[in-house]
């Protein structure tokens, strides 16, 4: 696996932007006929998490999704020769800015919405300090190459598992801490709203920032109607007595409030509500 990734992500490197989107599009209808590991776990979050759609829309949906996702995945793996000044507009970057003149760390969160892969790319390539929690893959050749591949832009990565300490001193010398939150926890998560459904929701972001006191911000990176990636950071309130389960729904609505805008850019094949609350 590792060799193969490494071989297509040169072949890739080479394609234009419209070029690669094209072909992600190609990968992405011939998955969606042939290939149909997840799409009923897809559909049947859909219509969970949006019963008001009409099911010829949802239908709709689908396809539309596995277009999406194969578009990602080509983007994420030609990142390196990507023209950003050409193929991403960036919104409230001061947001970013002001937070990190705080000098108190930030803690960046994201989900699996639009092409969340590219927002460390973007921020390492600008020179931004940044340090992103990262999932170890079973596959370990499919692990090795994402890692080098991730790296290369300068970012550090920082597995998971790794000591709260080491973690939090991230903050501590100013820099940027980035995870994603929006996937099953199983029973380390707290239960909170997320469509509705009491979702199992990580919280290791609210309690680095009552820790810390490291200002929270929301980034996503979606495609726009033009075809071009659309980097947009928000802030996440915070306030004296919050609490974490308080801190994390509000980062649930607001990353609900941007999927309910671009469904068919959100990663539902995940199991969110796998875990069932007591």
């Amino acid at each position: 696996m590792y060799y193969f990734l490494r071989i297509l992500s040169y072949i890739i490197s080479s394609l234009s932007g419209s070029a690669s989107r094209n072909a992600g599009m190609f990968i992405g209808r011939f998955l969606y006929r042939f290939y149909t590991y997840r799409k009923d776990e897809a559909l049947e979050n859909i219509k969970k998490a949006m019963p008001e759609y009409p099911i010829k829309n949802i239908n709709n949906l689908i396809p539309k999704l596995y277009e999406h996702f194969g578009i990602t995945f080509i983007e994420a793996l030609r990142h390196n020769s990507m023209n950003f000044d050409r193929e991403l507009t960036v919104e409230n970057l001061t947001i970013l800015d002001n937070a990190l003149a705080l000098r108190k760390g930030v803690i960046l969160l994201s989900g699996h919405f639009g092409n969340w892969e590219l927002i460390p790319v973007w921020l390492a390539k600008n020179g931004y300090p940044l340090n992103c929690i990262i999932q170890r893959l079973k596959n370990k050749g499919a692990n090795k190459f994402l890692f080098e591949h991730r790296s290369f832009t300068g970012a550090t990565l920082l597995y998971r598992n790794m000591p709260f300490n080491e973690l939090a001193n991230v903050l501590e010398k100013g820099e940027i801490l980035a995870l994603a939150s929006d996937q099953d926890f199983r029973k380390k998560g707290v239960f909170l709203d997320f469509f509705n459904i009491p979702s199992s929701t990580p919280k290791g972001a609210a309690v680095f920032h009552l820790k810390t006191g490291a200002p929270m911000i929301l980034t996503i990176c979606y495609m726009n109607t033009s075809g071009k990636w659309h980097l947009k950071f928000d802030t996440i309130p915070t306030y004296k007595y919050d609490k974490i389960e308080t801190i994390m729904q509000r980062y649930n609505h607001m990353l609900e409030n941007e999927i309910r805008k671009r469904p068919e850019q959100y990663f539902w094949f995940h199991r969110r509500w796998k875990t069932k609350p007591n």
